[in-house]
């Protein structure tokens, strides 16, 4: 139910692409001229504010501008990186996995940490990669395959297919890992920097303190200039995600989930 009420709100609550739809929507439906002229007004408004690259730059920088990358020791090598899902995709019709651009720097920098020798195993938890589908079909065969032609063998990873929330990540991951008498003093997270403090203040909830390595962490933005004016598409789709991360943050501390 959490999990369904989160959807909700992220497609239909926080996204400023629905905002911009809907205040155009309303700007042709109602009757009012005066109403009209406010709803379609503030529909460019959303448009040129929040599918604007400078702006939302600038915030996201601001935001985390002095969170820092990793907590690791220096030297130590971590026996888990506990790798957060959600960097995947399962496309039914082709029966293909795809990566997603903006999350699947958690993976390719746990594998960068394992190459490194800084980790000896890696803890993939809640992805669509390691998934059983509703045809049966056990996407996590192709995802090994691909670690295993990356250098990681398959006895180097280890799966936790049941979570869908940040929650449940920390919970059914914690279980997985105390099972095999590591201690979370031997751990760290790989996850976006956006998410890390949602995600540590979960495993904190169940006496579990690893290490973090964050990634994507926000660029200093360029300097304005005319260029900075010019709008893309995809800017409205980080802020939903940037929205979610944030709300995210109170819910869970108004549940108790951190």
């Amino acid at each position: 139910m959490f999990f369904e009420l989160s959807q909700f709100l992220k497609f239909f609550v926080i996204s400023p692409i629905t905002w911009m739809i809907s205040a155009l929507l309303l700007g042709f439906m109602l009757k009012k001229r005066w109403q009209k002229k406010l709803f379609l007004s503030l529909a460019v408004i959303l448009f040129l504010f929040f599918t604007n690259p400078w702006i939302y730059s600038e915030i996201s920088y601001l935001r985390l501008k002095s969170f820092p990358q990793n907590t690791m020791e220096p030297g130590k090598k971590y026996q888990v990186a506990i790798v957060m899902g959600g960097f995947s995709s399962y496309d039914m019709s082709t029966g293909s996995l795809s990566f997603i651009e903006d999350r699947a720097g958690r993976l390719w920098d746990a594998v960068k940490l394992y190459k490194e020798g800084k980790v000896g195993k890696l803890l993939i938890t809640g992805d669509p990669s390691i998934q059983t589908n509703d045809d049966g079909y056990d996407t996590s065969r192709m995802f090994l395959k691909y670690m295993e032609i990356m250098g990681i063998p398959a006895n180097d990873i280890i799966l936790e297919r049941n979570a869908v929330n940040t929650r449940q990540n920390a919970e059914f991951s914690v279980e997985v890992i105390k099972a095999t008498g590591v201690s979370g003093s031997d751990c760290v997270i790989v996850t976006d920097a956006s998410h890390m403090d949602r995600t540590l203040g979960c495993f904190l909830e169940f006496g579990f303190r690893p290490a973090y390595y964050a990634v994507n962490l926000p660029l200093r933005p360029a300097g304005f200039s005319h260029r900075s004016l010019y709008p893309r598409w995809s800017t409205a789709v980080e802020w939903e995600s940037l929205f979610n991360e944030s709300i995210g943050n109170v819910v869970y501390s108004i549940a108790g989930y951190r």
